[in-house]
């Protein structure tokens, strides 16, 4: 981790200080989905999604500044629907 501008501002500081990230996908078909990038994309995921389950992983990543010690985490939860 770099300690430039506000970073070395946290780094030198005597507090400690929690970095939290985190992400979430979606995984359809066996293609990893990003968030959709314009209003024709969003409309074709969603159409996809009423044709076959999607299942999405979210993680998290929990960064001591100060320490550079890390953990991590993730979670996968599948949508099934059931069509009549």
């Amino acid at each position: 981790m770099r300690n430039n501008g506000m970073m070395k501002e946290i780094v030198d500081s005597q507090e400690t200080t929690l970095l939290i990230t985190a992400d979430q996908v979606v995984i359809h078909d066996g293609v990893i989905r990003e968030k959709p990038t314009t209003p024709e994309e969003a409309r074709k995921f969603i159409q996809g999604y009423s044709q076959s389950h999607a299942a999405t992983i979210g993680s998290v990543l929990v960064t001591n500044v100060k320490t550079g010690t890390r953990r991590e985490g993730w979670d996968k939860s599948e949508v099934i629907t059931n069509y009549f």
